[in-house]
């Protein structure tokens, strides 16, 4: 069942460029696109018989199987366009795939360390580009996440860098402590612990003595 709230999110959900449909496409297909135009070339200069059919034949079923590999793969590419969002919440970004599996990534605007506009030269042909956020982990591991394409990308890294700014101005931002401050509680927290457990050793170890 689908909750109230995350039907509003799907409505102001934003999707991806439709040209990642053709990048998509074109990872899978072009390579196998030069393959099946080198098997063709050497089949031309060196005709040979497949499945034994006639060498005349061979042609057809190699385009054949190059039909029967791209429409599945093609109809995978829409589907996972489809199935692509992301959104901002209050207090983080929301990303959302998956075609068969669902996977749901939530970036806390107070954790991002880094945004980056990269374009490879696919990207720059097609007028689009991908948004990579960098965040902090601690002991200070990062994480990167890459939203492919993004639509009106200059306007959602703008977006995207005043709501990461808002939230380090926010005192609620790590409930008001540095990733120091966290660690020092947490050790206070252990040490209290294992006073506790020592207390209660002992009191065993007195009941222990006593009873002998």
């Amino acid at each position: 069942m689908v909750h109230e709230q995350d039907r509003i999110r799907d409505v102001e959900a934003q999707r991806l460029d439709p040209k990642i449909i053709i990048i998509w496409g074109i990872k899978l297909l072009f390579p196998l696109t030069i393959f099946l135009l080198f098997f063709l070339f050497v089949f031309w200069i060196f005709p040979v018989s497949l499945l034994g059919q006639p060498a005349e034949s061979t042609w057809i079923i190699i385009l054949g199987t190059y039909i029967i590999i791209s429409i599945p793969y093609l109809v995978w590419v829409r589907l996972r366009y489809d199935n692509y969002v992301f959104y901002f919440s209050n207090r983080e970004l929301i990303i959302r795939h998956g075609v068969i599996a669902t996977e749901r990534y939530v970036i806390p605007y107070e954790k991002i360390q880094d945004i980056h506009i990269s374009r490879s030269v696919l990207e720059r042909i097609l007028s689009t580009a991908s948004v990579r956020i960098e965040t902090a982990i601690p002991g200070s591991i990062t994480h990167e996440r890459v939203i492919p394409a993004v639509l009106n990308y200059r306007e959602f890294t703008n977006e995207l860098l005043e709501k990461v700014e808002k939230a380090r101005k926010s005192p609620s931002s790590y409930e008001g402590k540095t990733y120091e401050e966290e660690v020092v509680s947490l050790l206070k927290e252990l040490l209290k612990e294992i006073k506790d457990l020592k207390r209660v050793t002992s009191k065993i170890k007195k009941k222990k003595k006593r009873n002998h």
